[in-house]
């Protein structure tokens, strides 16, 4: 049984090439950063780095987004790659909503949005975030991005 076990698992990790994989969360050993949308109801605001690229010292895929909302809102997040005004949106419009139609205390949590297709990014590479709210008002809420790496 112990041969035929690891026969099945060394054929499984060459097939998906699974070796040495890791998830991690950026921003890395922080806090997740806080986005804020436009003051109008429903446009983007600015973007907010999550990381200047040396947190992605290899080829990375995002799998997931962490967003937790300021408040009782709905809220479209953009996350993006590349330099300072000229980011390229890779994940668009992620909706979150946040009720505190109970009570507040109820729904203020958060839970990761694990992504049905990783997206790919280059190592080095410069990510960002950005958000609107159906409210405006400049909502705020604040993203963390996971990523795998490792195939």
């Amino acid at each position: 049984m112990g041969a035929i076990f690891r026969w099945i698992r060394r054929l499984y990790n060459l097939l998906i090439k699974a070796v040495d994989i890791r998830y991690l969360t950026l921003p890395a050993n922080a806090a997740a950063i806080t986005v804020t949308g436009d003051a109008a109801a429903n446009t983007k605001g600015a973007y907010a780095e999550i990381d200047d690229g040396a947190g992605i010292t290899v080829e990375s895929q995002i799998v997931g987004v962490h967003i937790t909302p300021g408040a009782a809102d709905i809220y479209h997040v953009d996350i993006a790659k590349g330099a300072l005004a000229s980011e390229v949106v890779l994940l668009t419009d992620i909706p979150v909503e946040r009720d505190d139609q109970t009570t507040a205390a109820s729904h203020a949590f958060s839970m990761p949005i694990w992504l049905p297709t990783p997206v790919e990014v280059p190592a080095g590479t410069r990510l960002s975030a950005r958000l609107a709210s159906v409210g405006g008002a400049s909502a705020t809420a604040t993203v963390a991005v996971i990523l795998k790496q490792g195939y």
